[in-house]
């Protein structure tokens, strides 16, 4: 099984993300995939799954998918419960749970949530700082 390390991505391993989806299709597939996202898209999905966040400043090449493959990428977190959250101002995206007072939504266990606390209070003043002029 592979660690957390294991699946790291590097800005490295994106070199394709300026072709095609459809010219890396084969390049991470395995014998009975059936999922549907283009690989670059599913290397987005499971940096923004390792969490606790995705910033353009340090992953721009994935920032770039992710914004490419908004639309797929907020359906497939969806499909488990978590949402897409984007803040475009400071490009910062980052995952967190599902929750409504309709439906009996199961809590899922999101790694990216739970280590997201520890930075939260940062990535949301951030703009707030940006607005008072102090230096980033």
């Amino acid at each position: 099984m592979n660690s957390p390390a294991d699946t790291d991505i590097d800005e490295g391993d994106l070199e394709a993300a300026d072709q095609d989806d459809s010219a890396v299709e084969s390049e991470a597939r395995f014998e009975g995939d059936t999922g549907t996202l283009s690989v670059p898209a599913r290397r987005v999905l499971v940096r923004l799954l390792q969490g606790p966040s995705l910033d353009a400043r340090r992953h721009e090449k994935l920032w770039n998918l992710l914004k490419r493959h908004e639309v797929a990428l907020r359906s497939r977190l969806h499909d488990v419960f978590l949402e897409l959250v984007l803040d475009n101002h400071s490009r910062v995206a980052f995952t967190r749970q599902v929750t409504s007072e309709e439906a009996d939504i199961p809590i899922t266990t999101a790694p990216a949530e739970s280590e997201f606390h520890r930075i939260g209070p940062v990535v949301v003043l951030a703009p707030e700082a940006h607005a008072l002029g102090c230096p980033g």
